[in-house]
Order: structure tokens, then C-alpha cells, then sequence
């Protein structure tokens, strides 16, 4: 935990941005350092279930994996299932195409690769959050000020003793350069009226104080239009991509006390998979890169480790939106197209309203059922978000890190504005790379100059393959393996490694079996290595399983397998993670 002197709070490393990237960082390097190094994570919003969704890829769950196999089955557990995709006529309603998914996720299993899942935002938060050791995260601190601490400043940060306060057992190099950044957060508290997720310090909430922290090393999470890269990184902004996105979140109660129901094609008994309805013109075939377009689903309870009593996915079915539109239909319309400066506008209680009005504007060309839908969602569920991209011919080792003890990760240093999903996924392994690295080489420079270099390439080449038939970015995903971060914690019994059992997800009763020591991550054998990823694989199918009552593992015939696979990779990887990372 950070210390705190005159009023100053001191700390190891700080995280910028408690979102996926910042959190699972967090999580990866709390694994790799020493007790003694601290770690804190600061977020400017407040906790809630706010937010859209991300398809998870192969190169997200391996990361996941990497980090523990444990943190894996907890997606499983929180996630949702999805086993087709349906094509409607955005004026008519009429279905245009449906396309089963049942014989890919026959074909993975056969193949032994991971089930397919998807994800909602807050649990994505939620799960790692709770996975994470008590007090290194902090909700509402708005980033408001990040400086780089002159040399001199950097001594005076040293104790009369000659050692900088909290210095890492692991970090002798940070004991010798003191602290590097001087960062100033506005610290929120939540106002009566607020319920939203995406509260700040600014918006729906009553200002307190300015938290004054001092930090060795930064991590830049805070998303595509991060304040920590534009004032002590290289200084770029993205770069507007001309659409907008809007997404939305309703439970049934909501929707019922709105007069609203689900939009035709989802209504009907509840089912444990997660259903979809996708509004295009006829001629689109599966991608949402249109003038614009809709994606609805209606989503299952969720009863693992992300659900709470009282929120928006607890006991119930769930509603969730994501609607997209170019600056030119959105001209059209008369519905003003310039961005508001920060890629997120009209994201607080008091602006949600805008952001649902704007979206209905939008939505005027769609069936009434769906209007309706839309209609219904509270407004301080719906956000919206002008999309920002970081243009791949200016990635550069200096876009990872400043050289000075600052490194970025996630949407702050490869922001794609594409909604395949991609920028949640490679978040996930800029986190497993990074603590790599750190254990490699230490907590320090080296470590951050290695990362850039390894991930500078890989992301590139992943982001840069985004059209049809995606062969460079498939074979890079699907081939995805990473550094194990294991600790005993992590770990099954013996038992549990042989497969002569599978109890439910939890602590290993027998984790000192394993064959590792008792309080970090350390190398170990192939043979282990063989044998976790073996149990994680039958744990992951048996999850989802249990989550779909079987249907995850319907086999249709071995050619149909074949035949499907080959032919609905491309056509999928244009249409996954159509709501966004």
C-alpha cells in the first residue's frame, strides 16, 4: 500500500486508468514484484455497471491465462454466450441472413482451442477488480496535472537515510533516482443524484480535495486520449475517425416501466445464451463499418464472481445497444458531427440525455419496436464516444515509452477506433508482456524499452490486417502464447492437474503441491506449463458448458465442422466485437 507523508502520497508504481488495461496491468506486475513494491491504480470514475462489451479473442483469453488460469475461469463464470448472429433489414425488421455459430465453437473444441466469449464492460472491471489485493485501487481521482520531476527534485525525493521511501525490494534502480512524477488527481465523491459508472470529478459529482501522489515509475491506462501520454509522453493526440458510437444498457424492469419492450426478435422466454439482433441494410454482409448501424442483445443473468445484489446484470436479463453512425448521415440528420475535444462526451448523469436524444435522432430510419427499445434505456446508461484512432504510421518506440520511467498501455498508445475488439484483447496482452518484461529484467527502464520493442511490431501487424480475409492478423491471434505469471495461487492440486477431478472454481486446496514457492510468480517446467493450460482448457469448456445447458458442445457431423470453420472465419472476423472494447 502507497505511503503517505505531509499530505503527499508515495508509491512505487502508478497507474493511470482503472479500466481493463490498468487493472489486469495492476494484476500482472502485482504478480512479478516483491510485496514491498506498491502499486496504485486511480480511476476517475466511480464503481457501477456502465459501459458496453468486448468479444473476446484468442490473444485476450491466452493473456488472461498468462496471467492466471484461475482470473480466466472468472470470465468464464461472469461472461456471456452467443451462438448466432442475426442480420435485420434496418428499416423493416425483417431478417435478412442468420448465421450459426454452433459448428465454429464444435470446431474449436475439437480443435482445443478456448470457447468463444463475450464480455460486458463491468465485469471485465469487476472481475479483475476483485482480484486484485485490497486497497491499490482508487475510484474517482481525475487525473488533473502529471509532471515530470526535475533531476535535482529527484534527489531531494530521497530520505535523509539514502533510500527513497517504499523502495522495491526487486528495484534497486528506483532507489537510486527517487521519484520521477508528480501527479495531481481532483478526488470525487458521488453526488445523491448519480447511479452512473462514469462519474467524475467533473460530472455528477462534488469535488473534495486534490490528492498530490509521487510516483517512480508511471503507467499510462487512460485511455485513447490519454492525459499522461499528451503531457509527459510523446505529446500526440489521436486522431478523429469521423463516427460516432452510442451504447446503452436497460434491465427488464426499466424497459417495463417505460412502457418498452425487447425489439421483436429477442422477446421470449429467457434462455441461458445471449441473443442477438443486428439492424444493416440488406446488402451489408456481417460488418458494421456502414453509414451506420445498430447491434442489440438480450443478455442472461449473471451469477459468477462480476455479479452483485442490486445491479444491472444480477438475477436479471439484461439489455445492452450499440449504435454507430458516420459524420456524414449524422449531417444528414441535423445532428451535429464535431467532436467535443475528449474522445467521451456527454458520459455523466446530467449529459446522458443529449447522448440518448442524439442517438434517437440517429435511430429515426429503424422499426418502431426498436425506437421504443432505445427510447426506454434510462438516460444515465447511454454514452457516447467519437472515435479516435492513434494512426499506425506514427507508432514509434517513443509512443510505449518516454525513455524517463513511463510506459503506456492499452487504448493510450495503440487506440485503434475500430470496433473489432481488438483494442480490449491487446490491452490484455500489453499487461502480460509488460510484467514479462519486468521479471525479466526488473522493474525499471530496461524493462519498458524491451516491452516497447517486443509489442511495437505485434500490435502493428494485428491492427494494421483489418480487412477481409484477415490472414496476418488470424494467424497472429490464433497462434497467440504468453509468458506464464503463475503463482501458487493460481494453481490446481494434483488432482486437479491429472483430471481425476474438477470441483468448482476456487481456491486450491492443495496449492502447495503445485511445486512453487509461497509468494510470487517464478519460472516453471514445460511439463507444468503442459499440464495447467490441459486442466485450464477443460475447466473453461466445462464452465461454459454448465452456463449454456449444453449447448456449447452440441457436435453437428465432422464434415459440416470442416465446412463451416472455413467458411465463416473471414466473415466472423469482420463482424466480432461489433460492441466495443
Amino acid at each position: 500500500m502507497a505511503t503517505a507523508e505531509d499530505g503527499v502520497c508515495r508509491v512505487d508504481v502508478a497507474i493511470v486508468g482503472g479500466g481493463p488495461a490498468g487493472l489486469a496491468t495492476a494484476l500482472a506486475l502485482r504478480r512479478v514484484l516483491e510485496p514491498g513494491v506498491t502499486i496504485a491504480v486511480y480511476e476517475s470514475r466511480l464503481p457501477g455497471d456502465t459501459g458496453s462489451g468486448l468479444e473476446m479473442a484468442k490473444n485476450g483469453l491466452r493473456a488472461l491465462e498468462a496471467i492466471s488460469p484461475k482470473l480466466l475461469h472468472s470470465f468464464y463464470e461472469a461472461g456471456d454466450y452467443q451462438l448466432c448472429f442475426n442480420h435485420h433489414h434496418e428499416e423493416t425488421g425483417e431478417l435478412v441472413s442468420s448465421f450459426n455459430l454452433q459448428p465454429m465453437c464444435a470446431a474449436q473444441r475439437a480443435a482445443g482451442a478456448l470457447p468463444p466469449l463475450k464480455m460486458r464492460w463491468w465485469y471485465i472491471t469487476r472481475v479483475l477488480e476483485q482480484a486484485l489485493p485490497e486497497g491499490i485501487l482508487r475510484y474517482g481521482h481525475k487525473l488533473v496535472e502529471c509532471v515530470e520531476l526535475a533531476e535535482e527534485c529527484r534527489a531531494a525525493s530521497v530520505s535523509p537515510a539514502g533510500e527513497a521511501a517504499d523502495a522495491p525490494a526487486a528495484a534497486p534502480e528506483s532507489a537510486v533516482d527517487g521519484y520521477r512524477y508528480q501527479l495531481s488527481f481532483r478526488h470525487a465523491a458521488p453526488s445523491e443524484e448519480t447511479d452512473t459508472g462514469l462519474a467524475t470529478a467533473d460530472h455528477g459529482t462534488a469535488a473534495t480535495a486534490v490528492t498530490t501522489v509521487m510516483a517512480k515509475w508511471l503507467v499510462g491506462a487512460d485511455g485513447g486520449y490519454s492525459r499522461v501520454r499528451r503531457t509527459v509522453g510523446d505529446g500526440r493526440a489521436p486522431t478523429f475517425l469521423g463516427t460516432f458510437s452510442w451504447w446503452g444498457s436497460a434491465t427488464e424492469a426499466q424497459l417495463a416501466a417505460a412502457g418498452a419492450d425487447w425489439p421483436l426478435p429477442l422477446r421470449g422466454p429467457r434462455q441461458p445464451i445471449t441473443r442477438n439482433a443486428t439492424y444493416m441494410p440488406p446488402g451489408n454482409r456481417l460488418s458494421t463499418t456502414g453509414a451506420r448501424n445498430l447491434l442489440t442483445f438480450r443478455t442472461p443473468p449473471c451469477e459468477g464472481p462480476g455479479a452483485v445484489d442490486g445491479d444491472e446484470g444480477a438475477g436479471r436479463d439484461v439489455a445492452l445497444w450499440y449504435m454507430e453512425s458516420q459524420s456524414a448521415a449524422m449531417a444528414a440528420e441535423g445532428v451535429d458531427p464535431s467532436p467535443e475535444g475528449p474522445i467521451l462526451r456527454h458520459a455523466a448523469a446530467d449529459g446522458g440525455a443529449v447522448a440518448l436524444a442524439r442517438a434517437l435522432r440517429m435511430a429515426s430510419h429503424l422499426p418502431p419496436d426498436v425506437r421504443a427499445f432505445i427510447a426506454a434505456t434510462p438516460p444515465q446508461r447511454v454514452l457516447e464516444k467519437a472515435l479516435h484512432s492513434h494512426p499506425l504510421d506514427q507508432q514509434e518506440h517513443s509512443s510505449w515509452t518516454n525513455g524517463r520511467g513511463l510506459v503506456l498501455v492499452g487504448d493510450a498508445v495503440h487506440a485503434s477506433g475500430r470496433p473489432d475488439g481488438q483494442g480490449g484483447n491487446l490491452a490484455f496482452e500489453d499487461a502480460a508482456c509488460l510484467a514479462a518484461h519486468v521479471r525479466r529484467h526488473g522493474l525499471g527502464q530496461q524493462a519498458f524499452d524491451a516491452f516497447a520493442a517486443a509489442r511495437r511490431p505485434r500490435v502493428t501487424a494485428i491492427r494494421g490486417d483489418c480487412k477481409p480475409p484477415f490472414a496476418v492478423r488470424k494467424a497472429l491471434v490464433d497462434g497467440s502464447m504468453f509468458e506464464p505469471l503463475w503463482g501458487p495461487q493460481d494453481l490446481p492440486s494434483k488432482a486437479e492437474l491429472e483430471g481425476e477431478l474438477l470441483p468448482e472454481l476456487g481456491a486450491s486446496q492443495n496449492a502447495e503441491e503445485a511445486g512453487h514457492g509461497h509468494s510470487s510468480a517464478g519460472t516453471i517446467s514445460e511439463e507444468l506449463k503442459r499440464k495447467v493450460l490441459a486442466w485450464s482448457l477443460r475447466r473453461c469448456w466445462a464452465i461454459a458448458d454448465r452456463r449454456t445447458g449444453g449447448l456449447m458442445l452440441a457436435v453437428p457431423a465432422a464434415e459440416q465442422v470442416v465446412e463451416t470453420e472455413q467458411k465463416v472465419q473471414p466473415e466472423k472476423q469482420a463482424m466480432t466485437a461489433s460492441v466495443r472494447a
